[in-house]
């Protein structure tokens, strides 16, 4: 399993096969939660509320 888990890294990683990709570098998790609802959908963004 472990060296599926590598190659599967590499096949995401070269394919984008993420639904979205949140930057979480640094960042509060309030912060990252808020992006994620608001790119899910769940919360409108800044420029529409």
């Amino acid at each position: 399993h472990q060296h599926r888990a590598v190659e599967l890294a590499a096949l995401f990683a070269r394919e984008h096969v993420e639904d979205l990709l949140i930057d979480t570098d640094g960042k509060p998790p309030p912060t990252i939660a808020r992006e994620i609802l608001i790119q899910t959908g769940w919360l409108p963004t800044p420029d529409t509320a």
